[in-house]
């Protein structure tokens, strides 16, 4: 009787260890599943990297890494750019991009999320449409204490949008 007793036990504990793996495996498979970037958002990686204005920098700059590309899960958008370092003030650089991302079609948004048809050295958010997605491009200083000074120029876009002003992606 007390092998039978134990055999029963045992059957009743792995039923429960089993019952306990599926119940966390749907668990970890349903957070796996939520969220991140749609395959639409995923096509358009490589239209990000080729976009020309990450590959025109002024001569006073190095490039620190490689281009980086990405989706970030968190806020459901795909992104590509570049890191540099640079001599000279932050505003040349401004000035630089500003330029070249209104030739390149690149609209400056203000304040209130509205794409302005002027060009500001203080802009360092611009947006355009690439492939049917709203894309952003962002000039951000860093302060890299292993390089120096420096900035990261990325472009994310996503088909499900971002709030007027950019949002994450400015």
């Amino acid at each position: 009787m007390r092998t039978r007793l134990t055999e029963v036990v045992a059957l009743i504990l792995l039923a429960g260890a089993v019952l306990v793996l599926v119940a966390f495996g749907q668990g970890w498979l349903i957070m796996a599943s939520s969220g991140g970037c749609s395959s639409d958002d995923e096509k358009l990686i490589p239209a990000l990297k080729e976009q020309k204005i990450l590959a025109v920098h002024p001569g006073n700059v190095t490039a620190v890494g490689d281009p980086y590309s990405g989706c970030d899960r968190d806020d459901e958008y795909v992104y590509a750019g570049i890191s540099y370092t640079f001599s000279g003030p932050f505003s040349d650089m401004l000035s630089f991009y500003s330029v070249l991302a209104s030739r390149d079609g690149w609209r400056p948004v203000n304040e209130s999320g509205e794409a302005s048809s002027g060009v500001s050295k203080e802009s360092t958010c611009f947006r355009k449409q690439i492939r049917g997605a709203t894309a952003y491009l962002n000039l951000q200083p860093s302060d890299n204490q292993e390089n120096g000074p420096g900035f990261s120029l990325t472009i994310s876009a996503s088909h499900g949008g971002f709030p007027s002003d950019g949002g994450v992606a400015c």
